[in-house]
């Protein structure tokens, strides 16, 4: 075994049969594993925390998924405006609002390139945007894919001169 599990966890019966069942099936396993992490995962990541209040917590946001909502634009669905509908690096998208507005755009990639995490960045100077990256949060097949949030910052943080520096937040779930 590989010390993911205490000698009491895999001498109970169901998590031995559990175990063995697994065994079973050749490349299951962590597909079956995302399947029970996934929705309680998202769920953690929504609230914010189990202290947040409901009227803080996160709402899918609905219609087209476009970093522009976030930034209080309206998406043309032209690749090339700036900024760009989808950030670089972009699998897996989805806008999240709090109090009816959009304050976070979510994409879980599988990975991300030297290049895109760069453009990332200068994404974030150029429009005034938080960047936070975990390998926990992400709920689209957990462990093999990460969390990247896009968040704007708030305009008393924003400089009329000299974008802000996007910070770069690796965080754990509790």
């Amino acid at each position: 075994m590989s010390g993911f599990l205490s000698e009491k966890a895999l001498a109970h019966p169901l998590v031995s049969k559990a175990l063995s069942a697994l065994r079973q099936v050749p490349g299951a396993a962590d597909r079956i594993a995302a399947e029970v992490l996934s929705e309680g995962t998202r769920e953690i990541w929504r609230r914010q925390g189990s202290q947040t209040p409901k009227e803080l917590q996160y709402t899918q946001a609905k219609g087209h998924i476009c970093l522009r909502r976030l930034l209080g634009k309206r998406c043309s669905y032209n690749s090339h405006q700036e900024p760009p509908c989808q950030p670089p690096g972009s699998d897996h998208p989805s806008l999240w609002n709090q109090a009816g507005k959009p304050v976070c755009f979510v994409f879980q990639p599988y990975s991300l390139s030297g290049e895109n995490l760069a453009a990332l960045t200068d994404l974030c100077r150029k429009h005034n945007l938080t960047m936070s990256i975990s390998g926990q949060a992400s709920w689209h097949f957990p462990g093999r894919t990460i969390l990247v949030e896009l968040m704007r910052n708030s305009p008393k943080e924003a400089s009329p001169v000299v974008p802000q520096k996007p910070t770069l937040t690796l965080v754990e779930l509790e």
